[in-house]
């Protein structure tokens, strides 16, 4: 009889158990977890956490000036032509505070970082 822990039953073991790439935003795979909690009596399944959201975050220098970095904040899977990003320059010849577009809503397109107006 075949080892069961080997070949197709270990692929299928891993990809149930993993997120990949896509899902993650990142260039790695992550482990999917449940989270229980003692009620008391019990254990039951942890509701999510509201309120917290997972960004995905760019970090872009200014090709033209190379001083400045351009910082987009956005939920994972958001493309840079969408506008949900939050987006800050960081100039390091004037300034070591992070300005922010919009105020810092997240409402700005990544793509044209370089064209907006930072405060």
């Amino acid at each position: 009889m075949a080892d069961p822990r080997t070949g197709n039953i270990e692929r299928a073991t891993a990809e149930a158990e993993h997120i990949g790439p896509a899902f993650t935003g990142d260039n790695i795979s992550a482990k999917k977890v449940a989270n229980y909690v003692w009620n008391g009596s019990t254990w039951e399944r942890a509701a999510p956490a509201t309120g917290s959201t997972v960004y995905i975050t760019i970090l872009r220098v200014k090709a033209a000036d190379p001083e400045t970095t351009y910082i987009g904040k956005a939920v994972p899977g958001s493309l840079t032509s969408q506008a949900v990003w939050q987006i800050a320059s960081l100039d390091e010849n004037t300034n070591v505070d992070l300005l922010y577009a919009d105020g810092g809503a997240f409402t700005q397109v990544y793509d044209d970082r370089e064209s907006l107006t930072y405060a």
